[in-house]
């Protein structure tokens, strides 16, 4: 990794990351998207550029126009319903900030930079969570739009990291996330399932926001009582990006 420390996206400034090639199942879901659900250039800027925000759905959905376009619609609607793209008032957003501040004692993951092929790395220690206090402490959606807030700063680091600068080439598949959950010291104490039910609620609601968004996950020293906990929350994950993860 280039950095051993946790990365604020804020201060790497603005990117201008290299666009996919635009195909031909992309300009018709680019169109149709545009048209039907009144997509913005300001949305798709929130997802790394005009053709990576359909490229994202596209991949998920087996270049099937139909049903990229369905996904679109879900996440969109997810958004509205959280009010994730709201104007907010000073006092709104000063609330927001709040609470988010609140919340990011409780979360245990960090950005920490760039991998050496330049895909952005999710690092965690999962014996930091304290699901049950957790739960107790935040609503469920406060807890969700910080969740989404998180996923968006990753998204600009995925920008910089599909930049001229850090791409060697403007050809090649669109650099991703690459996660790393370290599980030692976990304790089954930590199988708190009202947490475990809300996580996989978040793990589900990203599957419909962020289509496309991770390369692979990594799972280390994960103890013997860990299956059982994956088998509830993997179920909010689909099939694809299940098989991207593993265990060392």
């Amino acid at each position: 990794m280039e950095t051993g420390f946790a990365l604020d996206p804020s201060k790497l400034g603005k990117a201008d990351p290299i666009q996919p090639d635009e195909t031909e199942e992309m300009t018709s879901l680019k169109a149709r998207a545009r048209k039907e659900l009144s997509v913005t250039p300001k949305i798709e800027q929130k997802y790394g550029g005009e053709n990576r925000f359909y490229e994202r759905f596209l991949l998920a959905r087996d270049n099937d126009v139909e049903k990229a376009l369905k996904l679109m619609k879900k996440c969109l609607s997810i958004r509205e319903s959280l009010k994730v793209d709201a104007e907010l008032s000073k006092q709104e957003q000063e609330a927001e900030e709040e609470v988010f501040s609140r919340i990011k004692p409780y979360w245990p993951l960090e950005f920490w930079g760039f991998g050496k092929d330049g895909s952005t790395i999710l690092f965690g220690k999962l014996k930091n969570i304290k699901p049950k206090k957790f739960v107790d402490t935040f609503e469920v959606n406060e807890i969700k739009r910080f969740y989404v807030h998180f996923v968006h700063e990753g998204n600009e680091l995925q920008k910089h990291s599909n930049s001229p600068s850090m791409r060697q080439t403007e050809e090649g598949k669109w650099k991703r996330q690459i996660e790393v959950f370290d599980l030692n010291g976990i304790s089954t104490k930590q199988l708190h399932m009202k947490g475990l039910k809300i996580l996989k609620e978040v793990l589900g609601l990203g599957q419909h926001l962020f289509p496309e968004n991770v390369e692979r996950t990594y799972m280390l020293n994960a103890p013997w009582f860990f299956s059982g906990a994956w088998n509830i929350v993997k179920h909010a994950l689909d099939k694809e990006t299940q098989k991207k993860s593993c265990d060392i």
